[in-house]
């Protein structure tokens, strides 16, 4: 206590420097024996009985009071005030079919109505009312109009295009059945690949990879209906033989970055060659460290947390979850979740 006393002249620097040891206090009740040690000055409860009292007065509403006075909501929670604080205000009504009819009404728009009025836009939509409340209402932002849809897809010579260019007034057009109003320019939804299609998409490129990220839906398409072999007739398909591999490894220092710029990798990898061509590379390669039992308890003996061990060093964390050594490797740790034992009162 006279450590206490002698490093925080005031109880909120001693707070926020000693969370732990605060809620540990707070809870065991240790908190005024502290104040008259340390002679640190009572805070002052802003928020007594009666303060959330008036508080709560300002408002018509529990959930306009807890959106505008949060402290003082649920501090009267905490404190058992809350049913005393509340009795002027109105309970929920319970949105029957009239009420969301009514509320819809005070709306020009389903968005708006959504935003400002969650609970009967909910209640209409869990009841089945919601499209007789919607009749009146532009089921999108004023922007949206239909005229406005079809104005926008002429700017696009596909759906895709447009979704992807324009996402606002394709779903606008979507949610109010304007597609192919909207889309009557755009010819047919569909790309479909026949064989001669696909043949010439792939003449394009010289090697499959190039074809496979720059045109998914012919490479698949292909694929689907076994037409790879003539599609890629005109490719130079590479072959990697062990020789190949050995010789083309032999570039690089280390196995990242044969992997990162040579397929020859996963096929030395495929056909059991991979050590063998990376033999030169191991002085120029970090190999990954091997986790012992010991190890990982002595690296773990570093941390005083779970968490913070498994953020620092997570390969040690993970080997010793792996393999059972977990418990024996947190013996000496605590868990953030619980008080700290340092803090925990003795028994008298």
């Amino acid at each position: 206590m006279t450590k206490i006393k002698s490093k925080y002249s005031t109880f909120s620097a001693w707070k926020k420097d000693n969370r732990n040891a605060y809620e540990a206090a707070r809870v065991q009740g240790l908190l005024d024996e502290l104040y008259d040690i340390c002679g640190w000055e009572r805070p002052t409860l802003k928020w007594s009985k009666i303060n959330c009292i008036a508080d709560a007065r300002k408002y018509k509403t529990r959930g306009e009071w807890a959106k505008n006075s949060s402290s003082a909501y649920y501090i009267s929670k905490r404190n058992g005030w809350f049913d005393e604080c509340c009795v002027h205000m109105k309970r929920p009504s319970r949105w029957t079919k009239t009420l969301c009819l009514a509320d819809a009404r005070k709306y020009n728009d389903l968005a708006t109505w959504r935003k400002r009025s969650p609970s009967a836009y909910n209640a209409a939509k869990k009841n089945g009312w919601w499209e007789e409340c919607i009749l009146h209402l532009n089921k999108t932002k004023g922007k949206w109009t239909r005229e406005n849809c079809i104005k926008d897809a002429k700017k696009y010579k596909t759906r895709s295009e447009w979704m992807r260019a324009s996402g606002g007034a394709y779903y606008a057009a979507c949610q109010n059945r304007w597609l192919d109003a909207c889309c009557s320019h755009m010819g047919d939804l569909r790309f479909i690949w026949v064989k001669e299609k696909c043949i010439s998409e792939a003449r394009k490129y010289t090697r499959r990879k190039d074809w496979m990220d720059n045109s998914s839906g012919s490479y698949q398409a292909a694929k689907r209906y076994a037409w790879l072999d003539e599609c890629m007739s005109h490719m130079v398909v590479e072959r990697w033989t062990k020789k190949k591999c050995l010789k083309d490894a032999k570039k690089y220092k280390t196995k990242i970055e044969w992997c990162k710029n040579s397929t020859g990798y996963n096929a030395a990898w495929r056909n059991g060659w991979l050590e063998e061509c990376s033999s030169h590379m191991n002085s120029g390669l970090r190999l990954p460290k091997k986790w012992t039992k010991l190890k990982c308890i002595k690296e773990a003996r570093k941390y005083d947390f779970i968490s913070d061990w498994q953020k620092a060093s997570n390969s040690s964390y993970v080997a010793a979850r792996k393999y059972g050594w977990f418990k024996e490797c947190c013996l000496h740790m605590q868990d953030k979740r619980r008080i700290p034992k340092k803090w925990i009162k003795p028994p008298a």
